[in-house]
């Protein structure tokens, strides 16, 4: 990794939650209501394609690490320019994203769909209470995250 430790520390940290699993719990959701409304009547129960059906519900298959691999490539590579929280600095390294991540539909909304998921992990962790005794390394890794976005 590139950069000074700081932006290394503060590189994993970001990646790392751009792996949170959070498809089993979304899956466990969509199971729960549609027990639910099975259950309540809701829905028809005289069926013969209970197979079909739960295949067919959402997140059914496993994220990989792959957004973790782009955010870190992009954090990785902004050190490389002149100045890395300038914005035609994150532009530039933004637009090779379709090279390195060929099969990508859009590495740029894939950055911000990580940037997304780090902020709602980042407001938990700053609601998490004194308890929580890495806040201020998450609120500093906020700030380094801002600059670089």
């Amino acid at each position: 990794m590139r950069g000074l430790d700081e932006d290394k520390s503060f590189n994993m940290l970001v990646s790392r939650v751009a792996c949170v699993e959070v498809r089993s719990t979304l899956r466990n959701l969509i199971e729960i209501v549609l027990v639910g409304l099975l259950l309540s009547g809701d829905a028809n129960r005289e069926r013969n394609d209970w197979t079909e059906l739960g295949v067919s519900l959402p997140f059914i298959d496993d994220n990989d690490c792959g957004l973790g691999i782009a955010v870190r490539t992009y954090l990785d590579d902004l050190p490389l320019q002149e100045d890395a929280t300038s914005p035609d600095a994150r532009q530039e390294v933004k637009a090779k994203g379709k090279e390195w991540f060929q099969h990508s539909d859009s590495f740029t909304g894939n950055l911000d769909r990580a940037f997304k998921l780090w902020d709602a992990v980042y407001k938990g962790s700053q609601n998490a209470g004194k308890e929580f005794k890495d806040g201020k390394t998450w609120a500093d890794a906020n700030k380094w995250l801002f600059e670089r976005r």
